[in-house]
Order: C-alpha cells, then structure tokens, then sequence
C-alpha cells in the first residue's frame, strides 16, 4: 500500500478538452480525520532563462473550511507551465493551531512521483510532498 503524508498537493492531467489548453489540475487534498478552518494558499513560478531569473507571481486565494479526508481545487494550468518551478506555500489554520507547509512543482515534472491512484480524487497524477 502507498503511503501519502497528511497533507499534499496533486497534479493531474485531466482536462484533456480545455479550449484553452489548461489541461492540468492541481488540487491540494487533506488526508486527515480534521477538518481545515482556513487555507491561504499562495503560488508562483520561477525558471532561469539564459542566466536570468525569472519570478512569477505570487498570487494568494484564502479558502474557508476544508472537510477531512478531502481536496481542494487550486488552479488550472497548461504544459508551458513546466517550463518553470511551480511553488505552493499553505497556511492552514485548525483550531488555535497554525502550519505553514512550501511545495514545488519541479520544471519539466523532473523526478516527479506519478501514482495511479490519489487518495480522495481517485484519479492518476502526480503528488508532492511539503518540504
């Protein structure tokens, strides 16, 4: 059985007909028995390009109450986005407790761990782990 942390981020390509071409989605699941009172979830990308840094964002969206043993849809993106390194931080707030946890998104899905089923979504991806 695959072991899958208490909380993580999920990629997967499941937007196969976007007119737009943001074909994948990331989602952030909560895989505990405790609900979530807020989530600040705060994103943004980098990559170098001929030696030069290149930052985007960030942008932040805060969410409201997040069930146990549940996900979260955070954005749509499209295979140019893997050109970059692709950075979540959340804050969770539970209770009078406090987390913040940073995830990345390697350029290029580069050593990214793919599984066949994501717990809560029940679909295949790619999952990430805080660091």
């Amino acid at each position: 059985m695959e072991y899958f942390p208490d909380y993580f981020i999920a990629l997967c390509k499941d937007r196969p007909s976007d007119p737009d071409g943001f074909v994948y989605t990331v989602y952030f699941v909560n895989n505990t028995d405790e609900a979530i009172d807020r989530l600040d979830i705060k994103t943004g990308a980098y990559a170098t390009i001929d030696e030069t840094l290149i930052n985007l964002g960030p942008s932040k969206k805060t969410y409201e109450k997040l069930s146990p043993q549940t996900y979260l849809k955070i954005e749509t993106i499209d295979e140019d986005a893997f050109d970059f390194v692709i950075w979540f931080q959340a804050s969770l707030t539970k209770n009078v407790s406090y987390k913040i946890l940073d995830f990345y998104i390697p350029k290029y899905l580069l050593n990214a761990k793919k599984t066949t089923h994501i717990p809560h979504l029940k679909k295949a991806g790619y999952v990430f782990y805080a660091m």
